[in-house]
């Protein structure tokens, strides 16, 4: 009896001495975010943990040495806002820890529900009751073997709407007419993100092939609204535009308290503001400024 028990205690220690720790934060904004659900599968695919994060938006758990990757849908009032898909390794008696920061522009910031509703706000409410709908049918297959896909879950971007797709790969969304942007994420397969336009009373169907995901492939999927006038619109617009220039975004202004444009102008390089309503680019002959 003492053998076996010498054995079994052998054979824990192993098994301990063979674990590393992992712990993951979920921040918004630098706030924690609690009851985040996400799973940790292995180098296989299949699934390890479904774990939650706790009102500090924390978790830890012992896991085997190996490499792992992590899929979390983060939601903040309900509503999805990004998809991560992160690859983790864990070494024995070693703690690794990933930290999920989602920044305000890419929430839905602009949303208070403890704000008084006003009467524009009652008008508005009932505009988007009596919005027309169409519907839009997608059906989901792998782009390798064209079989169906069950189980993949479809959020509408900038709306509360979600889906499952059944065992025949086939989902229904009724949707407000106009352009919508769906994201398709499901577990075994690259997050995907489509646009439709949606028609009034009308059922648009269409055919969509995902791409199975690899362990080796990392993913963040924006899934709440662009947010107009931010710092990261602005300099986004900066990069994709195709000459050299600067762009000030009403964050911007009201982070610096500027109270006119010309103001604002005085903090881009190479910009003189003369007699407050000239535009002077220094390098530039008189006949390129612009009156204000």
């Amino acid at each position: 009896m003492k053998i076996i028990f010498s054995i079994l205690l052998l054979l824990s220690s192993l098994y301990a001495s063979s674990q590393g720790s992992f712990s993951l934060v979920v921040l918004h904004d630098g706030t924690p975010l609690e009851n985040q659900n996400f799973i940790i599968v292995n180098h296989d695919n299949k699934n390890v943990l479904n774990a939650t994060t706790d009102e500090d938006g924390y978790f830890y758990t012992k896991l085997t040495e190996g490499k792992y990757q992590v899929q979390l849908l983060a939601r903040k009032d309900g509503k999805a806002q990004a998809f991560v898909r992160k690859n983790v390794i864990i070494k024995a008696n070693e703690e690794s820890q990933i930290i999920v920061s989602l920044k305000k522009d890419n929430s839905v910031a602009f949303i208070d529900s403890e704000a008084p509703e006003d009467s524009n706000t009652t008008q508005v409410q009932k505009i988007q009751k009596v919005q027309e709908r169409g519907v839009i049918a997608l059906t989901l297959v792998s782009s390798e073997d064209k079989k169906k896909v069950a189980n993949a879950t479809l959020f509408v971007k900038g709306s509360d709407i979600e889906a499952s797709s059944n065992s025949k790969g086939y989902v229904e969304l009724k949707l407000p007419v106009g352009e919508q942007v769906i994201t398709i994420i499901h577990q075994d397969f690259s997050a995907q993100t489509i646009k439709v336009t949606v028609v009034a009373k009308e059922l648009i169907s269409k055919l969509v092939e995902l791409s199975p995901a690899a362990m080796e492939l990392e993913e963040f999927v924006v899934l709440a609204p662009h947010v107009e006038g931010s710092v990261a619109a602005s300099v986004a617009q900066e990069r994709n535009s195709d000459s050299v220039g600067n762009v000030l975004g009403s964050e911007q202004f009201s982070k610096s308290g500027d109270s006119t444009v010309a103001s604002a102008l005085k903090r881009v390089s190479g910009i003189t503001i003369v007699g407050g309503k000239f535009v002077y680019v220094r390098g530039l002959g008189d006949r390129y400024s612009t009156v204000m």
